[in-house]
């Protein structure tokens, strides 16, 4: 019976872990804190993960590391299209080319 509820077990958390979406957290450190815990419980009952991934420390830097970059493009992109705005207000306005006059002299 022990062990029919520990497969149960197994089943349910490799679920949990393998459908864990880093969308689904607001920071990148609660999302590996989380697979963290499930990977911690399924070594609990004896169903470590062996995939050949990197550590988790590895991956926990790696993906910080890539949130870090994407927060310092967002912010350049923004500051650069604030830049854009601010420099196509400040720009004189273009006025239109003076129309020649129909009443020009032949002489």
């Amino acid at each position: 019976m022990f062990h029919d509820n520990k497969h149960s077990r197994v089943v349910q958390l490799e679920n949990q872990f393998s459908n864990t979406n880093l969308e689904d957290f607001p920071l990148t450190k609660v999302y590996c804190n989380r697979l963290k815990t499930l990977s911690d419980q399924l070594a609990n009952v004896d169903s470590p993960q062996h995939d050949p991934l990197p550590t988790f420390a590895t991956t926990r830097s790696r993906l910080e590391l890539e949130e870090s970059t994407m927060l310092q493009r967002a912010a350049r992109e923004s500051h650069a299209s604030s830049i854009s705005a601010a420099l196509m207000a400040k720009a004189p306005a273009t006025e239109p080319a003076p129309k020649l006059s129909s009443h020009a002299s032949n002489s």
